[in-house]
């Protein structure tokens, strides 16, 4: 399976379409902004994102931290 994969300048998904589709489906939920990220003063992040021959996304997620001393967060 071949996809059609749009990204905005954030590197947001905004599009994942099956090219073969003949009603061109998008499976990212209108509205919503896959790979968005809240990043707390110091942490910088970016997406790595590959799509496969055979149609596998695979993402990775970076975070840093420019921070002078070690940073911890809890899931809200």
């Amino acid at each position: 399976m071949e996809f059609i994969v749009k990204e905005n300048e954030n590197h947001q998904l905004e599009s994942i379409v099956n090219k073969n589709d003949k009603y061109k489906m998008n499976w990212v939920a209108t509205g919503k902004k896959w790979g968005e990220m809240f990043l707390p003063d110091g942490i910088t992040g970016r997406i790595e994102r590959t799509v496969s021959t055979e149609g596998k996304i695979t993402e990775k997620y970076i975070f840093v931290n420019n921070r002078d001393r070690e940073y911890f967060h809890t899931k809200r």
